[in-house]
């Protein structure tokens, strides 16, 4: 994987471009306003991530493969900066134990590869140094990498070709170990990732984990865990994280008048400083300077959790100093101690630790005169005098270096000022797809129609596409779009021709201001129905259109549009196209409706939902044999909202579910109630929404209920609509199974309320058919006798129980009885009642 295949630090949408990133970063053009970070250009270092206080920007690492890894048996070892033990402090031991018990095969500290990069930097100093050539630089550093042979190659040659701490002590596991595992190096680091990644040349598989990531990982108690590493190093390794400490180490074993430095942060002032270094030829280079990106060093990098970015690092590095004994001393000559660095690696080999470095600066090419022209036309600047403004504001000298800049993907047409403004224009008052005006357009040219003639009446008007999902899922959103845009035309022509305006609100949503009249309104069938033949689709598109005509002038563009809307929902789903003029009658119901959605909540945290239960009879024997159980709503002055209204509400708004929840509660609390108080009783079944049985938590929640109530599952049944089945059918026909697999009993509810389809029962995976009597009601009872007695005989022969709901006279409970179903409910022997006056009937009719 090469360094441009690396994209690890993000910005999400919540970016408010306040340029904080921008003032740390030390690459010109990373951070571009309001847009992703460019990744061609970022170095990785993390500053922005330290500096962003709004937490717009995150970073990719590989802890997610790493436990992915542990869960499918891979063996991994996992190398461990010292800054770990430091920051997580007791806890430290127990996150070692938490990974061996998820599967780590071996844990290394880094210190001991802190202490060979240090004997390899040594070794490559001592034998160069009559070298006036000899590299300088630390190593130590992959943002600082990344920066070097990305941005400044003149560098590389004097970079030292030592691997850096943490990856030595993965070589030396591996080549001197012979660990050959996957090795996770556990860090603050997220630039390391583009160090590991070389050790795929080496066939090491390599994993960067940060400290932030791993802690999210843990999900868990780990006190109990406890673990140590299986090799530490010399305990004078453990302060490499900290900045300068390398520096102080290199400058142990050399003479005092050596030149050692240390800079720990990467800006203009340091490459400035380096550009002078190798630009005085008559002035000797210094022996050694340790460069780090993070202030305070590896120690705080961008991958710490977050409240070890707060830490106090010189009271951190005094903490680890003292519990880090070494054998090397300051105050020893420096042969003393290089002898004993030496004897302490001599078994190992110094090729082993030595990397390359490679040229990968970014080439600019001439760009084509027609790429040009393109980017400048994209950004409307399509005359000489806005190609010609040169105002510098977007960080270039002319308009032409900032349209050279755009193609080579250092700069973006957004940081220039003057496209922004235009485009703002554009897209704050056009639709892209159709180029007729969007939603706020619409409202500022509507209101300027409506103003520019005050005399003449106007009519606002929405229309709703019906088969745009249709026409999407068969034919593509292509032929989708193009519809789009022919209707856009068509109604912009239609309001053009009545002097008005028309705009686009969203997908399939058509905005319409025109004069009115009643001609007009009768012409408003011909843009309801759209041949789209021409597209390849079989059928038109038709449109449901609610209508608000502006008599008064009393009300905003937005909220005659808002009433519009509302008047349009309130067309029948099933309508083909048709259009509906807002009155008082609807806007009854719209108040109304908003007045149900405003008390549905208070009114079940009140409890005011009621369970009323209408008995199920058996007409042979006049016994009562179950119920049905029904919500009532009484509100706290005892007046009951009709089912009739807030049931469809709560549909619409969702809020059916948690009523759903509410009502199955209720009916598994009272069977439990009536078992342990030895009352009689007789199985009951509950309803289940169309939208509830759709919910991923459906069969979780009954299950729970049950595990809650422990209830015979022969005492309770659910009941399900006909309609319900025709939404995600393979989803209902699943979920129904689940439940029945918990022995519970389902009912399909409204047989022949709506269009039935034999399918349903054939498909269905029910128990009980629950026939509702409109095939006896109206002019044809005799046709609907027949289809009844063929229902029952076709339900027996498929072995479902038959329950007839909505019986409200005695002949059709006899004429039921002699076709083969004799369980009945219905007015003619009880309407729905209180659980009083239930229990009372069960003594007596059970």
């Amino acid at each position: 994987m090469t360094f441009n295949d690396i994209k690890i630090i993000f910005k999400n949408d919540s970016c408010s471009n306040c340029n904080t990133c921008t003032s740390v970063c030390p690459v010109m053009n990373t951070h571009l306003s309001l847009q992703s970070i460019n990744h061609t250009m970022c170095i990785h270092c993390g500053n922005c991530i330290s500096a962003c206080d709004r937490n717009v920007k995150n970073y990719l690492d590989d802890t997610q493969q790493f436990f992915e890894m542990l869960e499918n048996g891979e063996q991994v070892s996992v190398i461990v900066s010292p800054d770990f033990y430091a920051k997580f402090g007791d806890k430290a031991s127990n996150i070692l134990g938490y990974l061996r018990k998820k599967g780590v095969y071996k844990i290394y500290d880094a210190g001991t590869g802190a202490m060979i990069s240090l004997w390899a930097t040594i070794k490559y100093l001592s034998d160069n140094l009559d070298n006036p050539d000899k590299a300088f630089l630390s190593q130590n550093c992959s943002a600082l990498i990344n920066l070097l042979e990305r941005y400044y190659p003149e560098f590389i040659k004097y970079i030292i070709p030592v691997y850096s701490p943490m990856v030595c002590a993965g070589i030396y596991a591996n080549h001197y170990l012979n660990d050959k595992s996957a090795l996770a190096f556990l860090s603050s680091c997220i630039s390391k990732k583009d160090e590991i990644n070389i050790l795929g040349n080496s066939d090491i598989k390599a994993l960067n984990v940060t400290f932030n990531r791993l802690s999210e990982y843990i999900d868990e108690d780990i006190s109990d865990y406890h673990s140590e590493s299986d090799l530490t190093g010399d305990g004078f390794g453990n302060l490499f994280p900290f900045a300068g400490t390398f520096k102080d180490a290199v400058s142990m074993f050399f003479p005092k008048y050596e030149s050692v430095y240390s800079y720990d942060s990467i800006d203009n002032d340091t490459i400035s400083m380096l550009k002078d270094i190798l630009s005085d030829k008559d002035k000797e280079s210094p022996l050694f300077i340790e460069l780090t990106n993070c202030t305070s060093g590896c120690v705080a990098g961008p991958g710490n959790c977050p409240e070890h970015k707060s830490l106090d690092f010189n009271s951190l590095f005094a903490a680890v100093s003292d519990n880090s004994p070494t054998q090397f001393i300051t105050s020893e000559i420096p042969e003393a101690n290089f002898h004993k660095l030496y004897k302490m690696f001599e078994h190992i080999n110094y090729n082993d630790f030595i990397r390359s470095f490679e040229y990968r600066l970014h080439e600019q090419f001439e760009i084509p005169r027609s790429t040009s022209e393109d980017i400048f036309i994209a950004m409307h600047k399509n005359t000489p005098e806005k190609r010609t403004i040169n105002c510098g504001a977007c960080g270039c000298k002319s308009c032409n270096d900032m349209v050279v800049a755009i193609a080579h993907g250092f700069n973006k047409m957004e940081n220039c000022i003057h496209y922004m403004q235009d485009e703002f224009h554009i897209r704050f008052h056009t639709d892209l797809l159709t180029n007729i005006p969007n939603a706020e357009g619409f409202y500022i040219y509507a209101a300027e129609k409506i103003a520019a003639n005050p005399d003449a009446t106007y009519a606002i008007a929405v229309a709703g596409i019906n088969e745009l999902n249709v026409i999407n899922e068969l034919y593509g959103f292509k032929v989708g779009d193009l519809i789009i845009k022919k209707l856009a035309n068509m109604y912009s022509s239609f309001a053009g021709r009545h002097k008005g305006v028309a705009g686009r609100l969203a997908g399939g949503e058509f905005l319409l201001c025109f004069e009115y009249s009643d001609d007009i309104i009768k012409s408003i069938h011909k843009i309801a129905s759209f041949d789209c033949k021409e597209f390849g689709v079989a059928f038109p598109a038709t449109a449901r259109i609610g209508i608000y005509i502006d008599e008064d002038h009393s009300k905003s563009i937005n909220s005659m549009v808002s009433l519009a809307q509302l008047t349009k929902d309130k067309l029948d789903e099933t309508s083909t196209y048709s259009y509906l003029i807002f009155d008082e009658e609807i806007n009854k119901k719209i108040a109304l409706e908003a007045f149900v959605t405003a008390q549905m909540y208070s009114a079940l945290a009140n409890k005011e939902f009621v369970p009323y239960f209408q008995p199920q009879y058996n007409h042979k024997t006049h016994k009562m044999v179950g119920a049905e159980v029904l919500c009532r709503w009484f509100q706290d002055d005892d007046k009951m909202v009709s089912p009739g209204i807030f049931i469809p509400i709560f549909e619409k708004s969702g809020f059916v579910k948690q009523l759903d929840k509410y009502m199955w509660e209720k009916a598994f609390e009272t069977i439990r109630h009536w078992i342990d108080s030895n009352k009689p009783y007789v199985p009951i079944s509950v309803n289940i929404s169309r939208v509830s049985i759709i919910e991923e938590d459906f069969v979780e929640t009954i299950a729970n209920i049950q595990k809650k109530y422990q209830i015979p599952t022969d005492s309770i049944h659910f009941e399900i609509t006909e309609s319900a089945y025709a939404r995600k059918p393979h989803i209902i026909i699943d979920r129904i199974n689940k439940i029945r697999e918990m022995g519970f009993k389902i009912a399909m509810d409204d047989f022949g309320s709506g269009y039935s389809s034999l399918n349903t029962l054939k498909d269905v995976p029910i128990d009980i058919l629950k026939l509702d009597m409109g095939f006896l009601r109206g002019d044809n009872v005799d046709k609907g006798e027949s289809i009844i007695r063929h229902v029952v005989s076709m339900a027996k022969e498929l072995g479902l129980s038959i329950v007839t709901e909505g019986v409200e006279k005695l002949e059709q409970a006899d004429f039921l009885k002699h076709v083969g179903c004799s369980i009945v409910q219905g007015f003619y022997y009880a309407r729905p009642m209180p659980i009083n006056h239930f229990e009372e009937l069960c003594y007596t009719s059970i």
